[in-house]
């Protein structure tokens, strides 16, 4: 008996490939909406350990749930029985997803500031586009393995989730200097991807796509959302790098931006109706 072929055949156990708006994915929605209302109205007003230890049970899990992606369906290639070991580099965990892996730790861990306030602006506004964006179309995540189902399920559910909570647990602050505090972290974010996709090729060759934000200069309008939603945007591979960037820079702050104002709106509808209640 081969232990490994083994164990990879159980954590790689299948299913019929959900398909959006099919029953896993209506499942999926249920669950993080619940666990949204549930953290919203629970723990919307709760002490600052408690805060950060909600925070970091979901960042362990969203840990765990990418190792297990990463070993199990991007390094383990083959057949049943004659499994082996290779990673894929064209997989590495820096998409524009994988960001809550990196900016929840300076949430979890640092001090009250500035720094820590940019990076829950970034979260309650770009990450939660993000989450919003997959569960909107998940046409490109789905898969026939049903672990790695779950995993993007779950990963892209608690962008949603903790987008949505933190944007509640500070609505007192939540203003325009809230969201353009969101903006340096979106920018160091892109610039560290600029610079993997310069520099990481040149080390692995040309056997990966290494295209990390899906803004690598080597493969320049390769973005899947716009693939997804069928726009005809070929005139993105056409056109200057630099401008191709700055044209991505703009759309996701605008589309961020946007973001903020539904839920800027609504903690100020929410507010208007309270003082209107306490009135009557």
């Amino acid at each position: 008996m081969n232990t490994f072929n083994d164990l990879i055949e159980f954590l790689q156990w299948k299913m019929q490939e959900p398909t959006p708006y099919g029953w896993f994915h209506w499942f999926s929605i249920a669950v993080v909406a619940a666990v949204t209302i549930f953290l919203c109205v629970r723990f919307r007003d709760c002490k600052e350990k408690t805060f950060r230890r909600i925070l970091l049970i979901g960042w362990v899990l969203i840990v765990v749930l990418e190792i297990y992606k990463q070993v199990v369906f991007v390094s383990v290639h083959g057949v049943p029985g004659n499994y082996y070991w290779e990673y894929h580099w064209g997989s590495f965990p820096y998409q524009f997803c994988s960001t809550p892996l990196y900016v929840l730790p300076f949430i979890i861990f640092c001090k009250p500031g500035k720094l820590r306030d940019a990076c829950m602006a970034f979260m309650s506004t770009f990450v939660l586009l993000a989450g919003i964006a997959v569960y909107l179309f998940p046409e490109t995540v789905f898969s026939v393995h049903i672990g790695h189902s779950i995993q993007t399920m779950v990963h892209h559910g608690l962008q949603l989730v903790f987008g949505i909570y933190i944007a509640v647990y500070n609505r007192r602050r939540f203003n325009v200097k809230w969201y353009l505090a969101a903006l340096p972290v979106f920018g160091v974010l892109v610039l560290v991807a600029v610079l993997l996709d310069s520099f990481v090729p040149m080390w692995i060759g040309s056997d990966y796509t290494f295209n990390m934000f899906f803004i690598s200069w080597r493969y320049p309008g390769d973005i899947p959302f716009i693939t997804v939603l069928h726009w005809g945007f070929e005139f993105l591979a056409k056109i200057p790098y630099p401008v191709f960037l700055f044209l991505y820079l703009l759309a996701f702050s605008l589309v961020a931006f946007a973001v903020f104002g539904v839920l800027f709106g609504a903690f100020k509808l929410a507010e208007h109706l309270a003082e209107k209640k306490k009135k009557a």
